[in-house]
């Protein structure tokens, strides 16, 4: 079990078990602020990126050579609260944005 405030009303104590859903979503801190998820690797991408169990599978393969390494995105926490406050469009944009350069492409899922 986990006590944690709610990361949506920012007000509310809660605490978790297995058996609830939010036991399974990250959560920065505990009640008492001690850290409880690590992020290693985060993207907002199209529900279709993965909708394949290839896809699915190369997803897999990427996060367990991230978890190798060991690294973590804390910039994740940031974007979390953007995207709970609706600037979703704006975090995949981003993302997107990243990537194609990285990449080298022009254009990537998003369009704004």
């Amino acid at each position: 079990m986990i006590t944690v405030v709610d990361k949506y009303d920012k007000k509310t104590t809660r605490v978790l078990n297995r058996n609830n859903r939010l036991y399974y979503e990250p959560f920065h801190y505990d009640i008492n602020r001690r850290p409880l998820d690590a992020i290693i690797d985060w993207a907002g991408i199209p529900v279709t990126s993965y909708a394949k169990q290839k896809y699915q599978a190369l997803m897999l393969t990427l996060a367990a050579n991230k978890i190798i390494e060991r690294p973590t995105r804390l910039d994740y926490w940031e974007a979390e609260e953007r995207w709970i406050e609706g600037e979703f469009g704006a975090i995949c944009y981003s993302q997107d944005q990243q990537t194609c350069s990285i990449l080298g492409i022009k254009h990537g899922f998003t369009r704004q």
